[in-house]
């Protein structure tokens, strides 16, 4: 889908899961995760913060981690992992390469992606806005929340 801005429909069957952050003033980094079935429905989204200090590359691979980590459920070659991280996605996509922490993680995820027949995308940052929304949706440093069936306020508009 070379050239989308926004979320794109999916092939019959399919769910992605959206992944992105935000680096946050004074330290620390939010994740978000947007799980979508293949017409756009909101199936559930999460959000965490973290303090510490975090490079892009590792805090966009922890996010992809935890949209991989709440979907045991998701049935085997449904599901589309998306980031507009192209580092993070070359990282999945050749976990081999890469022996750093970020390498570790996103082998970790491409095991994950293996064991279900997943796969994985880059796509243009404008269309991560509802996962990047929920990257900056908390603000207690070490919580975690997902939203099941029905969307936070904060994502109406995004969906």
């Amino acid at each position: 889908m070379p050239g989308a801005k926004r979320w794109q429909k999916l092939r019959p069957g399919r769910f992605s899961v959206t992944s992105d952050v935000a680096m946050l003033d004074g330290g620390g980094v939010g994740l978000g995760v947007v799980v979508r079935d293949n017409n756009g429905t909101f199936v559930l989204a999460a959000a965490k913060r973290m303090q510490g200090e975090y490079s892009v590359d590792m805090a966009e691979a922890m996010a992809a981690e935890m949209g991989m980590q709440l979907l045991p459920s998701i049935p085997s070659g449904t599901l589309i992992l998306e980031s507009d991280s192209l580092a993070v996605i070359s990282k999945v996509q050749h976990p081999a390469r890469d022996l750093t922490k970020v390498g570790v993680v996103c082998r970790s995820i491409w095991r994950k992606l293996q064991q279900g027949n997943g796969s994985c995308r880059h796509i243009p940052r404008e269309a991560t806005g509802a996962a990047h929304i929920m990257a900056r949706a908390l603000t207690n440093w070490g919580e975690r929340i997902v939203w099941l069936d029905r969307p936070p306020v904060c994502l109406i508009d995004q969906l």
